[in-house]
């Protein structure tokens, strides 16, 4: 009986975290790909455990097991009705670009995959409360059910991009899901036959891990003291773990996948806070998490980014630390059988709201990824605390420790006061500390480090950290170099200003992925910069459109700050598709970016995720089409597919050019478009300008790759016999056609 309860639950949640990448996979063709997607997705699916562990609970008050066998059953057998998962047809799924993307992106998955996710969700919680009834030995603590439908979430997280992906198409996963669905109504309908014949009346009664105190006996304050402590330790590591998610991808390392270590980790500690000896474990992590915060604020001051591998290491530990801290009390706390269901629910209440203020609230109020140090010292008010000895005046040496605290305390005391003084100091002409100097970094660091010294008040500590995750903050505050900071659903956009006075030019930078630069003196203020310059693979490009000296019409998909304007002329209308508002907005500001005004093209814009937008121009009516979305973290797989890749096609006049710009640090796309075009019967070049001389990066090139597609070798001109262009590389012939229904982004990843 406990091997078939254990494996239920297993299996729920594996197809649980089987079913989210596959519907964000669904949806991508209608958002395109950032961050914020992922943090919706998130909130979505939390917004379902919700619901579910609701349901549950609801269910639980039910004294009749049969009954709530038999309601459980028509409702699986409802969302079974529901299957295959996915968006009904139509076009009412069309985004609206300026709409509210977070709001759409909710929608959708309620129509993709709502109902069977809710019977799914509610698994685990229900399941428990079944065999809290059926009189098994370990039915009096049957919390340790949880730690394997996190094992069940960990196989799936990981099994997905690694065997489910490269071997099935999406169709084929759908349908694997669907079968394994059934298998899960079976089981689980097995599992409320076996709890019915073996029911047993629950008489309110502790948990192991509170021996001394019954929860009946708890007075009604004390369950909302509970109930709210319960709540905190399950909202802080949530809200953290996508507060790192954010972070690293986005100000650390733009890699791909990345989100996936978090989510791993964070389970990881829920598997280790529900086992035998968790309680012990999360004590341990809350003594250890005081240095690791330090060493992270310590890295964050000094601004430390290579090797990647050292702070994205940093912070990984961090968050697990933390998240075990918490969830090693949380399992130290959780209550009797009797109220197993309420418990859950109020984790799944944690995690919603974790996702709102990731999701929705953080993204509207905040230009920067702040909620994330807020999450850390939140972390350091819930570690739990070591107990101390209590003071003895007898004992040898009582009135020096009594000495040296209180002079602590003084210290600390002063730290407000200390900060206000330095503020104005540091500000003043007369400072001798310059911003980003050692000096600057210290006034910081020595107040914060004395408060760190009294580890024994949590509150003191959490706000130490806070001073310390500041410092880079105020520090790139009074440098002045940031002239815009914007923080949209599709990530951070920031403007910043590099150089001298004299020699100066502005950045266009999403998270760590720069997409555009432009000098902001005359006469080199309309000169291409970054990616883009006429001694690179652009420049090669519009020599040969220049070359062939007709009216022409070009399509750029992905505006950055919009530097191919610069290659402008009174008979080239270009048309810029671009999914983000805000960068549009930022691409037109002639006081951060001039090459839109300064073009000689006439220039039109187009708002909204590209397939969409460009599946609407008329046949044949470019000369290019230039795809510029493949250079950060957030890869649109739908952009790069064969059907993505036909639709540009019957796009071009004959004759006309398809470049992509795959400069990308993380993702080879070279084999991925060598089979595509030899799919299409098209043929391919590629140029890498990997060596920069110095003189140019003086200039402001950047090394860069791309690849240029065409019918035929003769559309290429002159960059069929260029010596820096060559043929593209056959892919491996074990490789797969990346389509709509089918591709696996890791088999591309540059691993070293």
């Amino acid at each position: 009986m406990l091997l078939l309860f254990t494996l239920t639950i297993f299996l729920s949640a594996t197809l649980l975290f089987l079913v989210q990448p596959m519907v964000g996979k669904l949806i991508l063709p209608l958002l395109g790909g950032s961050p914020g997607v992922w943090n919706t997705v998130m909130l979505f699916f939390q917004g379902m455990l919700l619901a579910g562990y609701g349901y549950a609970h609801a269910l639980g008050q039910i004294r009749s097991e049969r009954k709530q066998l038999i309601v459980h059953t028509f409702v699986m057998l409802g969302a079974a009705a529901l299957l295959p998962i996915g968006l009904p047809g139509g076009d009412q799924w069309l985004p609206d670009p300026e709409g509210f993307a977070a709001g759409q992106v909710l929608l959708m998955l309620v129509a993709a995959c709502a109902g069977p996710v809710f019977v799914l969700c509610s698994a685990s919680p229900l399941l428990q409360s079944w065999f809290a009834r059926t009189g098994h030995r370990s039915a009096k603590d049957p919390y340790f059910l949880y730690a394997a439908s996190n094992v069940g979430s960990m196989a799936a997280l990981i099994g997905y991009p690694l065997f489910v992906e490269p071997n099935l198409t999406l169709s084929q996963q759908r349908a694997a899901w669907s079968v394994g669905f059934g298998v899960f109504v079976v089981i689980a309908v097995t599992c409320g036959v076996v709890a019915a014949k073996r029911y047993r009346t629950l008489e309110p009664e502790a948990s192991r891990t509170q021996p001394r105190r019954l929860d009946a006996e708890l007075d009604e304050r004390a369950l909302t003291r509970q109930r709210l402590m319960w709540l905190a330790l399950a909202f802080v590591p949530a809200g953290l773990m996508m507060g790192a998610t954010q972070h690293i991808t986005i100000d650390i390392a733009a890699v791909p996948l990345l989100w996936v270590l978090p989510l791993s980790i964070y389970l990881l500690t829920f598997i280790l806070a529900f086992a035998r000896g968790g309680a012990m474990v999360g004590r341990v992590s809350g003594w250890l998490l005081p240095p690791v915060v330090v060493g992270v604020a310590v890295m964050a001051i000094i601004g430390l980014r290579t090797p990647t591998w050292l702070p994205v290491g940093s912070h990984l530990l961090l968050l697990f630390f933390a998240a075990m801290a918490c969830h090693g009390r949380l399992a130290g706390l959780r209550p009797g059988t009797d109220r197993l269901t309420e418990f859950y629910l109020l984790l799944s209440v944690g995690g919603v709201l974790a996702g709102i203020v990731c999701g929705i609230t953080a993204p509207a109020i905040f230009n920067g990824i702040v909620e994330y140090p807020l999450f850390i010292v939140g972390a350091c008010l819930l570690r739990e605390r070591r107990a101390r000895p209590a003071m003895d005046r007898h004992r040898p040496g009582h009135w020096m420790r009594m000495t040296v605290q209180t002079v602590l305390w003084i210290l600390v005391i002063s730290i407000v006061p200390f900060y206000v003084f330095m503020m104005a100091w540091l500000m003043s002409p007369m400072s001798p500390a310059k911003p980003g100097s050692i000096l600057f970094q210290l006034c910081w660091i020595v107040p914060a480090a004395l408060t760190l010294i009294v580890l024994s008040r949590r509150w003191l500590y959490a706000a130490a950290v806070l001073m310390l995750l500041a410092i880079p903050w105020f520090d790139h505050l009074l440098i002045g170099q940031e002239i815009l900071q914007v923080r949209t659903f599709y990530g951070v956009h920031r403007v910043v200003s590099d150089g001298a006075a004299e020699r100066s030019y502005h950045r266009l930078i999403h998270g760590r992925t720069e997409h555009g630069r432009q000098w902001r003196y005359s006469p080199l203020d309309r000169e291409p910069m970054a990616y883009f310059t006429k001694s690179g693979p652009v420049g090669d490009v519009f020599r040969e459109l220049d070359r062939r000296n007709v009216p022409q019409h070009l399509a750029v998909i992905g505006l950055g700050a919009g530097t191919l304007a610069a290659y402008g002329r009174a008979d080239r209308a270009i048309t810029f598709y671009e999914i983000d508002p805000v960068v549009k907005d930022i691409a037109t500001d002639p006081d951060l970016f001039s090459y839109i005004r300064d073009s000689a093209s006439p220039i039109d814009f187009i708002l909204g995720d590209a397939r969409l937008t460009v599946a609407r121009a008329e046949p044949a009516s470019y000369d290019l089409v230039a795809m510029d979305a493949f250079s950060s973290d957030a890869v649109p797989v739908h952009l790069i597919t064969r059907e993505a890749v036909a639709l540009y096609l019957s796009k071009l006049k004959l004759g006309g050019l398809l470049m992509f710009n795959v400069s990308n640090l993380y993702i080879d796309f070279e084999p991925v478009l060598s089979k595509l075009a030899a799919d299409a019967g098209a043929v391919g070049i590629i140029r890498k300008d990997r060596e920069v001389p110095l003189a140019d990066r003086l200039a402001g090139k950047q090394a860069s790759a791309f690849i240029v597609l065409a019918r035929t070798s003769q559309d290429l001109g002159t960059l069929a016999v260029d010596p820096l262009w060559r043929p593209l590389e056959a892919a491996p012939p074990t490789m797969q056609v990346w389509t709509d229904d089918y591709s696996d982004l890791l088999s591309v990843v540059k691993w070293k």
